[in-house]
């Protein structure tokens, strides 16, 4: 029996109006990769700050190869030999590589940062994960996702760790990155470092842990070895219940044309694109990470130059300069990035929620509050956020809840079209069907919508029609009820 690294004992904690733990336990073996798997809201970040000394526990206790480290705080937890790898990427983008890697690591002569042991550093972290390739001396903003992501590993290889926790690794990676990405865990696993891996992927869960624990209302459920239950039964564990399927039959779509876009093109990543979207229509756009589907939706948004093409919307064509000038015309936006775009973090739930909406929620042009606090608390409740109130501050949120937000903001009044970008990122499975509930919802009452998306599974469960994006290229034009993943993957890649 593996001896356990890292253990939680009857951990409880409470924020005002919320209990987000209640006496949870969870032990970590040395050498495992151990999932922590969950619905959002379910206490797996309130977990991951309670290990890193960002928040303290109401009571119970944290042993780290056997040392009390429950009033340890952040950089004390580090020292010890836990790292971290979090969703938001903690990296500098002006940065180097070598620079990120070694930050808070510096060798210092004289005052002056010693360069050459400084990157000395980040190529012996980059060979230790078999990232070599990387250049150390690029800029972070220059490289891509995957790239990002592995960087951080690499800063978190620095302080030789025991232990490293990493929260929803695999977000913005495709099918090749994720497993070479899964390579590279098996690899420190093997070394004898352990892994505390936050997802919501659950065929990633399958393949890459050796046990799975599931938390339900910040009460643990169960911890399972994975080879001994189905994804239905964990599936079930974790919401309590079974997930009713999606019916997937044709739907009825009028010929009325909301937007067209015709062969167009961006300086850099999008060229000679065409499609359109009809009335009440889901139109799906996949294609792997880095295929172009963001940047073609910061063209339709004016947030980047169109170097050719026309786009036309209600059959006028127009150059579009904002998003406002698109909200203007009843066109909605959930932005890949909630939390630099999609969200006030630090403004609560109602008044994120009302911002688009000011207008129906006026009268005489003043506010009316008692409108503004029904309407909101009726969207939130449609969509099950979990929070204390319309008043909670949305940066407190877990990121599911932010996610579900960001979409309460156009369903108050629902635009003629809303443009969704990723919208099921860093969402449980059952908040997931939910929001292919809601869209085909949307769409049969009248709101079209462009599904941006990366995940083939999810476009063909959601869409009425798709296409394949490949490198920045649209290659086809497909319907999901007669369409395999393979193929859909085939002209993917």
């Amino acid at each position: 029996m593996l001896k356990n690294i890292l253990e939680l004992n009857s951990i409880s904690k409470s924020f005002p109006g919320v209990r987000a733990l209640k006496d949870v336990s969870l032990s970590i073996r040395q050498g495992e990769i151990h999932a922590l798997v969950g619905q959002n809201g379910a206490g797996k970040s309130t977990i991951v700050k309670i290990i890193a000394g960002i928040y303290k526990p109401d009571q119970g206790q944290i042993k780290f190869k056997g040392v009390d480290i429950t009033d340890k705080h952040g950089f004390n937890i580090w020292e010890s030999g836990v790292a971290f790898v979090y969703q938001e990427l903690d990296l500098i983008e002006s940065f180097t590589v070598a620079e990120n890697i070694s930050f808070g690591s510096e060798k210092v002569k004289f005052g002056v940062i010693q360069k050459n042991i400084e990157q000395q550093i980040a190529k012996e972290m980059l060979k230790k994960i078999d990232q070599e390739s990387i250049p150390i001396n690029t800029p972070v903003s220059d490289l891509t996702s995957a790239q990002k992501q592995l960087v951080s590993i690499a800063k978190a290889m620095v302080r030789k760790p025991s232990l490293l926790v990493l929260d929803e690794p695999t977000a913005r990676l495709s099918a090749d990155e994720i497993k070479q990405f899964f390579k590279i865990l098996k690899s420190l696993k093997k070394s004898g470092i352990s892994i505390l891996y936050i997802s919501h992927r659950l065929e990633e869960v399958f393949k890459i842990s050796d046990r799975v624990t599931v938390l339900r209302d910040g009460e643990k459920i169960n911890t399972f070895n994975v080879k001994n239950i189905s994804k239905k039964d964990l599936i079930k564990s974790m919401i309590g219940h079974e997930i009713k399927k999606l019916t997937t039959t044709p739907r009825e779509i009028k010929e009325e044309v909301l937007i067209r876009v015709d062969r167009l093109s961006s300086p850099k990543e999008v060229k000679n694109v065409s499609f359109s979207l009809r009335k009440g229509e889901i139109l799906g756009i996949v294609g792997v990470v880095g295929a172009g589907k963001t940047e073609l939706v910061k063209c339709l948004l004016g947030e980047r130059e169109i170097a050719s093409g026309k786009i036309e919307i209600y059959g006028k064509k127009i150059i579009p300069k904002h998003p406002s000038q698109l909200i203007s015309q009843g066109i909605g936006n959930c932005p890949e990035d909630r939390k630099t775009e999609g969200l006030i973090l630090k403004a609560n739930i109602r008044e994120n929620i009302s911002l688009p909406n000011l207008k129906y929620l006026s009268k005489f042009g003043f506010l009316s509050f008692n409108k503004e606090k029904t309407e909101t608390r009726s969207i939130i409740k449609q969509l099950n956020v979990q929070c204390y109130s319309n008043e909670q501050i949305v940066d407190t949120l877990s990121g599911g809840n932010q996610q579900k937000i960001v979409l309460a903001k156009w369903l108050l009044k629902p635009p003629a079209v809303i443009i969704m970008d990723e919208p099921t990122i860093g969402i449980d499975v059952g908040s997931k069907f939910e929001i292919y509930s809601l869209v085909k919802d949307l769409a049969d009452k009248g709101t079209s919508i462009l599904y941006v998306a990366s995940d083939i599974d999810e476009i063909l469960l959601v869409s009425d029609r798709f296409v394949v994006l490949y490198n920045g290229t649209s290659v086809a034009e497909l319907l999901p009820f007669n369409t395999s993943s393979h193929e859909v993957l085939s002209c993917m890649t």
